[in-house]
């Protein structure tokens, strides 16, 4: 099998991108991994990657989908094909970018009533919101530079979202990327 039989044609077209949300199929899926996270190297050298290459690609794990043998991750596409040819074959059985959505704003915004307030020009700047969940991964790259302080009211428990909801509720309100976009988008919360 070639590098290239491994490679979506869509994630060659986009290997000039700084980054892309990219499915990782993999030859083995360990039975169980650490979910991803703030420490996401853990769950990285569990699905068997260096540290090395991690940081080389700019991998940042998202989701994994043990059933299906693949992870979702944000990766530095160059670097990321770079690596595969190398040394990543052992691990690595298809990449593909993970598609995007985009009819989404179009029918949930009307539901709450957000086209009317966008309509007048509100954006949530200047608006701060408190989520009260499972946590947020601050780190997100749709949520980057709006978390503003967080915590934990679990002892013992850092304020980092292992199950995803905190995150995702968080997307809804002040997500900012290219496929999602929460309800008010520049707004920051704590």
């Amino acid at each position: 099998m070639s590098e290239y039989d491994r490679i979506h044609l869509d994630f060659l077209s986009m290997v000039s991108e700084p980054r892309v949300k990219a499915f990782i199929h993999l030859k083995e899926f360990p039975r169980t991994v650490p979910p991803p996270g703030r420490k996401s190297f853990d769950l990285l050298e569990a699905l068997g990657f260096k540290q090395s290459e991690a940081e080389r690609a700019e991998i940042i794990p998202l989701r994994v989908f043990p059933e299906l043998g693949l992870f979702s991750a944000w990766v530095k596409p160059k670097d990321f094909l770079e690596l595969l040819k190398e040394t990543l074959a052992r691990l690595v059985t298809f990449v593909e970018p993970v598609p995007k959505v985009k009819a989404l704003l179009k029918d949930t915004v009307p539901l709450v009533g957000g086209n009317l307030v966008w309509s007048e020009g509100y954006t949530g700047k200047g608006v701060r919101v408190a989520v009260v969940d499972t946590g947020v991964w601050s780190d997100h790259p749709e949520l980057r530079g709006k978390v503003v302080a967080s915590e934990s009211f679990v002892e013992g428990e850092d304020a980092g979202d292992l199950e995803g909801h905190g995150t995702h509720v968080a997307g809804i309100i002040a997500g900012n990327g290219e496929v999602y976009r929460g309800c008010g988008a520049g707004s920051g919360y704590s």
